[in-house]
């Protein structure tokens, strides 16, 4: 980014805020979509292959429902424990 300041400096204040809050929804999506692939595989491993239905669920959860589920992970017996609202 240091490379461009000069030209995100001279598009405006507007701009550059724009681009900052872009790239942090980008940060934030990217942990969001390693959690879930991280849950994927720590479930994977637990209970067998998932089904599709569940993978698709997991990669589609937010991050809140993902931490949930995380914790829920170390104590579950069967997946269901983990996707239980």
């Amino acid at each position: 980014m240091r490379d461009l300041t000069p030209v995100v400096d001279r598009l405006g204040p507007e701009t550059k805020e724009a681009m900052v809050t872009t790239a942090e929804q980008l940060r934030t999506e990217g942990r969001a979509e390693g959690q879930a692939e991280m849950l994927l595989d720590q479930l994977s491993l637990k209970f067998g292959p998932l089904p599709e239905q569940v993978v698709q669920f997991i990669r589609t959860a937010d991050p809140a429902r993902l931490r949930t589920m995380s914790h829920r992970v170390l104590t579950a017996t069967v997946v269901d424990e983990v996707l239980a609202q």
